[in-house]
């Protein structure tokens, strides 16, 4: 056979078995089927003939990969093109391994793993190496600070909130729309509850690699269930369906996916890779963080709710297990709470004096260094709330996720911030949401509970404040030294007549004690008479809790450490502002804040009186007014952030897979990790006591173990 035959046959073959290599016709790149795909299939003939196998063509990529992105780190035009040839040459390898896989049909779980893996690897060395070249850079606008830490926060950020979950949605849902376009169990369509199977299959001694691999690959399965609720109901149901409704799933799944197939391909590799080599190679690689977090964010949110309606849609139209045809209560009563909050939230930025801060010094120039320091310091705030809110409700509960708390507590504090009702919106709000989880019994227990544990933990704070201020030689008056006094003995008493009072009932020996007090005894009585049902079940709940003594005990300490720290958000800003104020005086101060704050409920959003108890706590060490006039509005700011942010997660639903896959899940993880019972039986529906799940008992024992 003459050269030009060899050239023609291979042509020929080329042309046959480079779309026999695409996962599917839908699903490809455009860019892929033209540069991508030919120039792998070249790779996948001589690797096959020199014997590798695809694991090795990945391992190979990652290496070139990464030495790619070390090369975007001097700030050298060579030295970047060097660069990006390099991620290119690796994107190829990595598509290399693919066509070698199915058309040498060399498929395996690991390879499964290293192909995510090797993307991954090279983005992270192309962040950190942007980061450090960016380290030194100043920040644009402000005339002097560097970017420091600041560049490594944002990098972080747009990796683990933006490009893994874009990735992580794409993928998913390109694997969903190949499972209905091969009308059979597709490889790549994984459930993790399988997997997790298939983890627990392998004998308990040896097989490390391959549990080690199913374990990342089924936590990465389990993220993407996640993500994609709707569907999940959708095809839990479609496994169980008969072949006609199969069929017409099938057919109507793949008519609405391809509307938005390609349009997901956009937030994988090409688009990206190719916008960040632009950026860098124009000199300027720090416009891809924002653009990566909020362009490709946004085509993210489309997409996602698009593909969420389409399998709506097929949930009704087929009638199938997890559709509702009455509509949620809670769904409006979020939108009914977003509403109030945005209210709220405009308010609260209408009434705040931004003019009394000094934005052309300090404020303004370290707003860099000082905002996002306390947006993380109230992050931790609010997984210790979360954390406490959790554990009222048995923290052990599969019912409801971390992830749920804290969306409902950031969300509830929100309300509380910006409801006129004395401060108790968030709490309609925690119970309605956790009712669908809970039942409306356990939700009103854990919530009302989680509420006077939170009271009980700023009376142990104002409490400490004033401590804290006779033990610092009481720098204020006699008059405020003897104010303080009384507020101590108060916090107190208050404070042992609670622990006293949880044993055998607080709120109607309260009420039954206020009840002598002039002018208002009468009323109080008349009202403890009307609702006395309602005051006794609250007690009930609260002698359930208080008898789970660890868990009490555990909730104050973390909402007592969450009020401490608090004092933190002061003591940052009193250092931006060249302060040096000591911390002690920090809690004093927020503690006299917090207690003003608190008997001027009545009044919106506390707007104005926290202020005056700062001013007139830090008067007493002779701060000056206006200084702590700025603190409180800048702490303002972060509040409004944290409020608008808590306000949109009002409308954000939180998926979950079916109660049947997750219990399935963690009766095999169960079988694995924990012991068997020894045959005493679950606690029952008529057992149940407020603060227990209906499988507190077995779940103690195992934990206890």
């Amino acid at each position: 056979m003459s050269f030009s035959e060899k050239v023609r046959a291979f042509i020929a073959d080329m042309r046959r078995d480079v779309p026999a290599s695409y996962k599917s016709m839908d699903t490809e790149e455009h860019f892929d089927k033209i540069f991508t795909k030919p120039l792998g299939y070249l790779f996948t003939r001589f690797f096959i003939h020199i014997k590798w196998t695809p694991n090795m063509v990945t391992i190979l990529s990652m290496f070139i990969g990464v030495a790619g992105g070390v090369m975007f780190y001097p700030e050298h035009f060579g030295w970047n093109l060097l660069g990006v040839l390099l991620v290119i040459l690796a994107n190829i390898l990595d598509s290399t391994d693919g066509q070698m896989a199915r058309l040498t049909g060399m498929k395996t779980a690991l390879g499964r793993v290293l192909d995510g893996t090797s993307s991954t690897l090279w983005y992270i060395a192309m962040y950190c190496a942007v980061c450090c070249r960016l380290y030194d850079d100043p920040i644009p606008f402000l005339n002097g600070p560097t970017w420091g830490w600041i560049i490594w926060a944002i990098a972080i950020v747009c990796g683990l909130l933006g490009h893994a979950q874009q990735c992580t949605m794409a993928d998913r849902y390109r694997n969903i729309h190949l499972f209905f376009l091969k009308n059979k169990h597709g490889d790549e369509l994984h459930r993790s509850e399988d997997i997790t199977r298939q983890r627990l299959a392998l004998p308990k001694e040896g097989a490390y690699v391959q549990k080690v691999m199913l374990f990342i690959d089924g936590i990465f399965t389990f993220s993407q269930e996640k993500i994609t609720p709707t569907f999940q109901k959708v095809y839990n149901g479609y496994l169980d369906a008969d072949e006609a409704t199969r069929e017409g799933i099938r057919q109507d799944y793949l008519t609405g996916s391809r509307k938005y197939i390609q349009l997901t391909n956009v937030l994988t590799f090409n688009a990206r890779a190719y916008l960040f080599f632009a950026l860098v190679l124009l000199g300027v690689p720090l416009l891809y963080f924002p653009i990566e977090f909020i362009g490709f964010g946004a085509l993210k949110i489309y997409t996602q709710r698009s593909y969420e309606a389409l399998a709506l849609d097929i949930l009704k139209k087929y009638k199938l297990p997890g559709y509702k045809e009455k509509k949620s209560k809670s769904g409006i009563w979020n939108k009914v709470f977003f509403i109030v909050g945005v209210v709220g939230v405009a308010v609260m930025i209408a009434s705040t004096d931004f003019s009394q801060v000094d934005w052309s010094g300090r404020v303004l120039r370290l707003m860099p260094l000082w905002l996002p320091s306390l947006l993380c310091l109230w992050g931790v705030i609010y997984v210790l709330q979360a954390l406490g809110y959790g554990i009222t409700m048995n923290w052990r509960s599969k019912d409801v996720s971390f992830g749920q708390l804290l969306r409902v507590t950031i969300s509830g504090f929100a309300l509380n911030h910006v409801t006129p009702a004395g401060l108790v919106g968030g709490e309609f709000y925690r119970i309605m949401e956790m009712k669908p989880k809970l039942g409306t019994e356990k939700a009103v227990a854990a919530t009302l509970t989680f509420t006077v544990m939170n009271t009980f933990s700023h009376v142990m704070f104002w409490f400490t404040g004033a401590v804290l201020y006779l033990v610092s030689g009481c720098p204020g008056s006699g008059v405020v030294t003897a104010g303080v006094i009384l507020m101590a003995l108060a916090c107190g008493a208050g404070i042992v007549l609670f622990l006293l009072f949880c044993k055998r009932g607080l709120v109607v020996s309260l009420m039954a004690l206020l009840g002598k007090l002039p002018l208002v005894g009468k009323k109080l009585v008349a009202l403890l008479d009307a609702k006395r049902d309602q005051f006794e079940e609250v007690d009930r709940d609260m002698e359930a809790f208080y008898a789970r003594h660890g868990d009490f005990w555990l909730t104050a300490l973390v909402e007592y450490v969450a009020r401490l720290l608090e004092a933190a958000e002061f003591w940052l800003l009193f250092l931006a502002l060249d302060l040096n104020v000591p911390y002690i005086y920090c809690v004093v101060a927020l503690s006299c804040a917090s207690l003003v704050g608190n008997l001027f409920a009545f009044i919106p959003m506390q707007i104005g009186t926290r202020e005056m108890g700062l001013a007139l706590a830090m008067s007493w060490v002779g701060l000056a007014s206006p200084l702590s006039l700025t603190a409180s509005i800048m702490s303002r700011i972060r509040e409004i952030i944290y409020t608008a942010a808590g306000t949109l997660m009002m409308l954000v639903r939180n998926g979950a897979l079916p109660s049947a896959t997750k219990d399935e899940m963690m009766d095999a993880i169960e079988e694995e990790i924990l012991p068997q019972d020894d045959g005493e039986p679950p606690v029952s529906e008529g057992d149940w006591q407020p603060g227990m799940t209906l499988d507190a008992a077995p779940a103690e024992e195992a934990v206890q173990a």
